[in-house]
């Protein structure tokens, strides 16, 4: 009975802290989005799925990366965040708020599962509370609420996979589950294969590989993967051209910024000077060297798994900052908390509470910060009427020379890209770019220009 009464405290206490969580990040929140244009062109992936119009969009948007820079991004994202996206946006259709609302849903349903995940490590309340409210409490994830990206999603179907992986009992249901959510979470961002890497770590711990039920997960993943391929655009052909550019000098330099980003999850630092950075990141990742010493035999399969997740980062020519390493963070921060109590034991406690209080500070300063600053780029007033005007005045097949080609799609319908081409109909430029003189200027705003070819 009593063991009941804890639990019934527990998860109340949990429910209350995610919906503070879920207060700050909608002080975080506007309508409208920044300039940032990811987010386009999975709502146009989303638009495109309903309409039944996937191959149109594939075409228009391979043109549009193919005459952009190098990295801009892909022809089409995978399907998964575009099809978790289908709901709401079927039902409100663009409605900001809305939409991130429901995406930072996922980041709230990441932070329910992992009190069971760390009970299956057999960690102590001591050590899963603190990492509860630290990954909880992060002002990179409460931030985040803000932006319609697929990372969010992501970060819950990896923790959902490790979840159904490691905490449920053996069964064929489970071998099932666990190769459709890896196939899933591979199908919002193709990093979700390595949980394949913990998966064969945990098969090998707990001796379940000479079991042929064990290799259910591989099968139905790669049956679902030669489906989505049969199927669907191969909206990724263009990453093959990209993987070309890799060198050892763009390994280093992501390797010197993932250091530095392991010591920025901990502390805002825009004000701070660089080697002071590197000290805190030093800092923390000595600690965590001494949590992955004293972490449980159970978490074995974890240390492989962040580590080649880790090591695709480095290997990826295209640094995406915190974000991209949103699903390690809650195991980065279990590394943490042991390696604080290894470390200073009796008065681990204090150093836990005063790491909260920090952290804590950190959201509340940036959740009131965004509260009074609007991070609309996109729909402003100005904007409205620039769309309007292409929409209403111009053809629909124009093709308009823009620095965000994806976000003047999703809002006008006319195609658009970065560089010069023999097809380009119009340019829209910031008045502020440098440019020369005409007298075909179709359309002044205080901050652009359209203009005829």
């Amino acid at each position: 009975m009593q063991l009941r009464v804890l639990i019934e405290k527990t998860n109340l206490a949990l429910a209350g802290f995610v919906f503070f969580i879920g207060i700050l990040a909608w002080l975080c929140m506007d309508p409208g989005h920044s300039w940032d244009d990811d987010f386009a062109l999975y709502l146009e992936q989303t638009n495109a799925i309903l309409s039944g119009n996937l191959w149109q969009l594939y075409d228009l948007n391979r043109y549009a990366m193919d005459w952009s820079g190098d990295t801009t991004g892909p022809y089409l994202y995978p399907m998964g965040f575009p099809i978790l996206l289908l709901p709401v946006v079927a039902i409100s259709g663009l409605n900001w708020l809305v939409i991130k609302v429901y995406c930072f849903l996922f980041f709230l349903g990441g932070i329910c599962l992992l009190p069971s995940i760390m009970r299956t490590f057999e960690l102590q309340p001591k050590t899963i509370y603190p990492v509860i409210f630290l990954v909880g409490i992060n002002y990179h994830f409460v931030r985040f609420g803000d932006l319609i990206y697929a990372d969010l999603p992501f970060f819950f179907f990896i923790l959902l996979a490790i979840y159904w992986a490691i905490c449920r009992p053996s069964s064929l249901l489970k071998q099932v589950i666990v190769g459709l959510l890896i196939f899933f979470a591979y199908w919002i961002k193709p990093l979700g294969i390595v949980l394949f890497m913990l998966l064969l770590v945990e098969q090998y711990r707990t001796k379940r590989l000479l079991h042929a039920r064990s290799y259910l997960p591989y099968f139905i993943f790669v049956g679902c993967w030669l489906l989505s391929r049969w199927l669907l655009p191969a909206g990724d052909s263009n990453h093959w051209a990209w993987l070309q550019q890799i060198s050892w000098q763009s390994i280093g330099n992501n390797a010197g910024w993932y250091y530095q980003l392991l010591g920025n999850y901990w502390c805002i630092f825009k004000p701070l000077p660089e080697w002071l950075q590197y000290g805190i990141a030093t800092f923390f990742v000595a600690i965590i060297g001494l949590g992955i010493a004293k972490a449980p035999e159970k978490m074995a399969s974890l240390l492989p798994f962040c580590i080649a997740y880790l090591a695709v980062c480095l290997c990826w020519i295209s640094f995406q900052g915190m974000r991209l390493i949103f699903p390690i963070l809650p195991f980065v921060v279990v590394y943490v908390v042991l390696g604080i109590q290894y470390l200073f034991e009796q008065r681990s406690n204090l150093i836990l509470a005063g790491l909260s209080l920090f952290c804590l500070a950190q959201t509340t300063i940036t959740c009131y910060y965004y509260s009074t600053k609007d991070t609309n780029e996109v729909a402003t007033a100005e904007m409205q009427t620039v769309y309007t005007f292409i929409q209403q005045e111009l053809p629909p097949d124009a093709i308009i020379q823009f620095q965000k080609p994806r976000t003047l799609r999703l809002f006008t319908g006319r195609n658009s890209c970065q560089k010069n081409t023999a097809e380009l109909t119009h340019i829209l430029r910031h008045k502020n770019a440098i440019k020369t003189p005409t007298d075909k200027i179709l359309l002044q705003t205080p901050a652009y220009e359209l203009i005829q070819l």
